[in-house]
């Protein structure tokens, strides 16, 4: 059977606000999931999710 996916993406939320206190959801999810260690990050969101959703570089989208 092909692997469950979820992909969670985060706009303006600091690393630093994760914790079991404040999401506990979340933190059981990370726990449980895989965390990738291979990216990179633009100051605008629109070329950052475009890029993510069409598998280029913002720069070829017209980002930074």
């Amino acid at each position: 059977t092909l692997p469950n996916i979820a992909l969670i993406t985060l706009d303006a939320f600091r690393f630093d606000a994760i914790s079991k206190d404040y999401t506990p959801n979340l933190m059981e999810i990370i726990e449980q999931g895989v965390i990738s260690k291979m990216l990179f990050h633009v100051q605008a969101e629109i070329p950052s999710m475009t890029s993510l959703f069409s598998s280029t570089y913002p720069n070829m989208l017209g980002g930074f």
